[in-house]
């Protein structure tokens, strides 16, 4: 159980490096937008895809 959750830790913080990196090379960090407003923004996105646009 312990080597699960560790690697699922592992697996969250590399998508989140990816994210970030991400983010960065954007701008996304420079715009002056909540994390609440970031978030819908990336719920929109994941809609989008799931829908097939």
């Amino acid at each position: 159980m312990e080597t699960a959750k560790a690697r699922l830790a592992k697996l969250d913080n590399e998508a989140a490096e990816r994210i970030g990196r991400i983010a960065i090379k954007s701008g996304l960090v420079n715009l002056e937008i909540t994390d609440d407003q970031i978030r819908e923004e990336f719920d929109n996105i994941v809609e989008r895809i799931r829908k097939g646009d």
